[in-house]
């Protein structure tokens, strides 16, 4: 070694090798890493590992906190929603059905435009002989693209939805309607959704396809036909002058709506602007576009990355610490030949930097290997320039961090204590040392991630393993059914149940899994008698197979009669309103309704008077017939509520068919061709219920399978942490334990004297972790209204996990350590 330093001094000055000639300092730290590759392997390995998670995380958060920021007046956009109050009814809307409120920027000059996009259920269309179900397709106003970053690759953003019966189709959607052919100026025909009429519609621009982060996915947009057209159920987006105009507009709204509100002595409504960047972390309103995100998945996450960030640094630190053992004497040659203790912290320092930024290179490398993974996990895509430059950024602090304390603790020895290969004693003794602090923390945190985990995973099984109150098991939905299979339904439901894989046909209104939206006051006789202060309920509609095909328990009172043959089909498409208010009635409560309503047992509501309405339309007065056991029509997420059952053939939108036997792909297909035959002109859509259950959950589905990737990855940081750390304790206690050994210490018993002060650590850390997790998983379990208890048998697993990990490291070194003589161990220097 003297060898090599003298023949260094010939080339250059000390101060050069030790301070300042870079490409000298690269030669030799590579050649150092060359000499311990095992030592820098594992470095590198457990610091790419950690990196790269990290990574992950930061493209998962820069697309969640991205959502709709390209839109160049993002900061002027507000989406008006609608919140409506009366007696114990409250929803909040993320749509409007009041017309008037399009009147708005001719009347509060702050706001510049108001854009609708209405007509937003799937459209059905036809191009030359095939049909298509089309998603996220609007009827718009012709500004829109001077409000939304809709960009326009062929067709002039001023005209193209200027004139009625235009369209604008984004890339995706002309490919797949036209294939290569040219789609501007081809026609396309939207179908009504009763079947009978058929709108041309001419290709007047193709939109460039919108990037997946924004709230607002948009597929087809078309003109009004009129200005009288512009009414209806829309989303609405209002774009102000200023950005800081929203006070004025805020404080003139109530004012507005109070001079055009039709019915100012109903319902309280209110307008909440939400602005266009919060929606999809902060939106969760009924009738969502799409599902939205939420500030609470960023949290977590966000947490996530700074605990193995932590743990990483941790690592780091430690594995250098320990490894820095190695080179005591090669720092006391360094200080008998001239290099100050600045100089070699700078060297050690930029050494451990440039690690870090190998680990990072290394890390981003298997982040673009693994892209297609990764968009299926997180839906994310490869990192950009400013990602990137962050990581190195993050890499350089962290090699300075795990730089800086095996550099100050190696160049505080005294030269003679280098010389012989020894550590000060208090560089190696001493629970509240640094090194002990950094592994309680990460102990801490490899708890709280693995006990979340387990937490996440207890309330997943829960949702899907509880009892819904309904058989929702090969159960198939044809969803979203149009106005002509509405009509038709009687007959097609006769056709299906003709199919000898059919057991049941039956209609709602609202698919099992979807929450319901429509609900308002109820009539209950000799209890709630006056509509104002009588409780709102939802109203399901259904029809007289329902309850017996969903398995729902009818526990008191008798099911619907058929009433099928009373149906008159040309009265109820020629006048709706008449049709609903005049039909008789007869109704069904759930257990929660009943008990709403003012009846404690079911035998007090039966034969009663009830009544529902909603605005204009009252249905009539009957009896309640049936009483069935509460089932959960939507999410665990919410409590069950107050629920009507009732039948009415014109609010049907889906019709459920229980499917027999196990084939099930013949059935559907046999289902699919019925359809075809009788409907050409409409797709049918369809899934099954127990599926659509499932997909209630998938965020907390999505969360948890990267909750179990982190937290492996916590634990591959971890073994490499207290290998680095037990590696770092027995160098320094090697002479000590030779002389146990000698005076006839056996394993076990070295593995107690090793471990006593990990044992420690684990305990500090489980008696920081517990209740940290504890508190934070109960605040993420306020989510659901149905929910499982914190118990503590949730964090043993945890710390069986490091506890193994922990007797599994010091046994190895241990091991490895008495495999040689006692004698050569005291004799070296």
């Amino acid at each position: 070694m003297t060898a090599f330093y003298n023949k260094q001094i010939n080339k250059t000055s000390l101060r050069g090798i030790y301070g300042y000639k870079f490409p000298i300092m690269i030669k030799l730290a590579i050649r150092h890493f060359k000499r311990h590759s095992f030592f820098t392997s594992i470095n590198v390995a457990g610091l790419a590992v950690g990196f790269a998670v990290c990574l992950l995380i930061s493209l998962f958060l820069a697309k969640e906190l991205s959502y709709d920021h390209f839109h160049t007046n993002a900061d002027r956009i507000y989406r008006l929603s609608m919140r409506i109050k009366g007696g114990d009814y409250h929803v909040h809307w993320a749509r409007q059905n009041t017309d008037w409120i399009n009147q708005l920027p001719q009347e509060i000059p702050e706001i510049e435009t108001l854009i609708r996009f209405q007509d937003f259920y799937p459209r059905n269309v036809k191009v030359g002989d095939n049909t298509f179900k089309q998603e996220f397709a609007y009827t718009t106003d012709a500004e829109v693209f001077s409000v939304f970053d809709f960009e326009l690759l062929q067709g002039n953003p001023a005209t193209a939805l200027e004139k009625p019966q235009s369209v604008v189709l984004t890339q995706a959607t002309a490919k797949k309607y036209f294939g290569n052919q040219t789609a501007m100026g081809q026609s396309i025909s939207l179908i009504s959704q009763y079947g009978s009429e058929k709108t041309d519609y001419q290709v007047t621009g193709i939109m460039k396809d919108l990037p997946e982060n924004t709230h607002l996915p948009v597929n087809m947009l078309t003109s009004f036909r009129s200005p009288e057209d512009r009414q209806g159920w829309a989303y609405n987006y209002l774009l102000l002058k200023n950005s800081g105009d929203l006070p004025a507009v805020t404080a003139q709204i109530p004012t507005y709506v109070q001079q055009h509100n039709p019915n100012p002595e109903g319902p309280e409504f209110t307008f909440p602007l939400q602005p266009l960047k919060d929606i999809h972390l902060q939106s969760n309103l009924a009738r969502e576009i799409i599902p939205n995100g939420s500030m609470t998945t960023v949290y977590i996450f966000l947490g996530v990355g700074i605990f193995i960030l932590i743990m990483t640094t941790i690592n780091f630190i430690n594995l250098n610490a320990a490894h820095g053992l190695s080179r005591v004497r090669e720092v006391g040659v360094r200080k008998i030949l001239g290099a100050s203790p600045l100089s070699l912290q700078g060297y050690f320092i930029f050494e451990a930097i440039l690690l870090s930024v190998l680990s990072a290179s290394l890390a981003l490398l298997l982040v673009i290997i693994s892209a297609d993974w990764l968009t299926d996990l997180l839906s994310v895509s490869s990192p950009g320039t400013k990602v990137i430059l962050g990581l190195y950024l993050v890499s350089i602090l962290v090699g300075i961090a795990a730089g800086f304390y095996p550099a100050l603790m190696l160049t505080a020895q005294k030269v003679v204590m280098a010389m012989k290969n020894m550590v000060s004693a208090r560089h190696s003794r001493g629970i509240w040392q640094p090194k002990y602090v950094f592994v309680a923390v990460q102990f801490m945190l490899c708890i709280v991630l693995i006990s979340g985990s387990l937490i996440t995973r207890s309330q997943f099984t829960f949702l899907i393993d509880k009892n819904l109150g309904l058989d929702k098991n090969q159960v198939l939905a044809i969803t979203g059914i149009p106005e002509a299979v509405k009509f038709d339904y009687l007959l097609f439901k006769q056709q299906l149940e003709q199919l000898t894989s059919i057991e049941g046909v039956s209609g709602t209104m609202e698919v099992p899994s979807r929450e319901i939206r429509d609900l308002g006051p109820i009539y209950a006789e000799g209890n709630y008698e006056d509509p104002d202060q009588a409780p709102n309920m939802d109203i399901q509609i259904v029809d007289d197979a329902f309850i017996d095909l969903m398995a729902v328990e009818l526990i008191a009172g008798r099911n619907f009669r058929d009433k099928s043959h009373l149906v008159d089909k040309e009265a109820m498409r020629a006048d709706p309103f008449a049709h609903l208010t005049n039909q008789p009635r007869e109704y069904i409560l759930n257990e929660t309704a009943m008990r709403q309503a003012g009846w404690q047992t079911p035998e007090e509501a039966l034969g009663k008077q009830f009544a529902w309405s909603i605005g204009e339309i009252q249905l009539q007065k009957g009896p309640i017939v049936g009483i069935v056991k509460d089932y959960h029509q939507e999410s665990l997420r919410n409590t069950i509520d107050p629920t009507v059952l009732v039948q009415e053939p014109y609010w049907i939108g889906n019709i459920l068919v229980k499917i027999s036997g196990n084939n099930i792909r013949e059935s559907v297909a046999s289902i699919e061709s019925l359809w075809q035959q009788q409907y050409p002109e409409y797709p049918m859509e369809f899934a099954f219920i127990d599926d659509l259950y499932n997909q209630l959950y998938q965020t907390e589905k999505a969360q948890l399978e990267l909750i179990y990737f982190f937290t492996g990855m916590a634990l591959v940081i971890a073994f490499l942490g207290l290998f680095g750390l037990i590696s770092y304790i027995l160098k320094a206690r090697e002479k000590e334990l030779a002389i146990r050994r000698i005076l006839g210490a056996d394993y076990k018993n070295m593995i107690q004297q090793v471990s006593y002060h990990m044992l420690w650590l684990i305990l500090i850390g489980s008696a920081l972790a517990i209740p940290l997790t504890w508190l934070g998983m109960e605040h993420w379990l306020t989510n659901f209204a149905y929910r499982i208890d914190i118990n503590p048998i949730f964090f043993i697993p945890s710390i069986l996990v490091i506890l193994t990990i922990l007797t599994t490291t010091v046994g190895l070194h241990l091991r490895k350590i008495l495999r040689r003589n006692p004698a050569a161990i005291l004799r070296a220097e």
